[in-house]
């Protein structure tokens, strides 16, 4: 519900498992599964039907279906998540980008360009899925700082060096041992 006076459903309810409150599991599925039957259209979802005093229809706002994304990954329906978050990509325009809301009939941009919000969405949803593939439902548990530290694993010093020769497979000396340099300088001194 939007509100508690029971308004009407809000998909800003996609945001929950994300933002490391506690909820039981049967309450956010039922809570998808009223947000996709009141809410989506398509692969798009709108933000809500309530009267907002402002004229005039609106389209369906990408940060929501992005939000989608999040909570079925929170579900562990990875499959779908990934599915969507694909077919979203691709209805950006020709250099990637969204605007704030989306004629769901036409695919036709609406409202502000580009939409910063949205494109946050989208990377956030880049880096879940990354963390859920390489560690499953516990890697996107919590806050947004609890999965920027294990995305990120650590970003400077001697921690960030060590976390980049991981990303990177490079992990072992960074500096050559004493023995790959004693041949190397013992063939220079004996070609001189």
């Amino acid at each position: 519900m939007q509100a508690y006076d029971h308004q009407g459903t809000d998909a800003a309810l996609l945001l929950v498992p994300m933002l490391g409150f506690p909820i039981e599991r049967t309450t956010l599925q039922r809570s998808v599964a009223a947000i996709e039957r009141e809410l989506r259209r398509g692969d798009y979802i709108e933000r809500y039907h309530t009267e907002d005093g402002l004229a005039g229809a609106e389209g369906a706002v990408p940060i929501c279906s992005f939000w989608l994304v999040d909570a079925y990954l929170a579900l562990g329906r990875e499959k779908e998540a990934r599915e969507l978050f694909e077919r979203l990509v691709g209805r950006a325009n020709d250099v990637g980008l969204f605007s704030e809301e989306i004629d769901p009939v036409n695919d036709a941009f609406l409202g502000n360009f580009p939409q910063a919000f949205t494109h946050l969405a989208l990377i956030g949803n880049a880096i879940h899925l990354d963390l859920y593939r390489k560690g499953g439902p516990e890697a996107i548990a919590g806050t947004h700082a609890d999965r920027a530290r294990r995305a990120l694993g650590a970003i400077f010093g001697w921690r960030a060096i060590w976390e980049a020769c991981k990303a990177a497979g490079r992990v072992g000396r960074i500096w050559s041992s004493r023995e790959s340099i004693l041949p190397a300088a013992l063939a220079r001194q004996l070609s001189a």
